[in-house]
């Protein structure tokens, strides 16, 4: 019997695996986008210190 192969056989290319994750629908999330301020602005407080109050956690203060 004659061995028609050219050498040893080579393993077939594997293909790279995906990450698999379900897919997001936006009428699920009932969540608004952007939070409430936490506290009213305070007395001459400007828009940029109003954003540096909110950018702290909530147990700063």
């Amino acid at each position: 019997m004659a061995d028609t192969s050219d050498g040893p056989e080579r393993p077939r290319r594997r293909r790279p695996r995906r990450a698999v994750r379900p897919s997001t629908h936006p009428d699920t999330d009932d969540a608004p986008d952007v939070a409430e301020p936490r506290d009213a602005p305070a007395e001459g407080e400007g828009p940029h210190e109003r954003w540096l109050r909110e950018q702290r956690p909530p147990h700063w203060e």
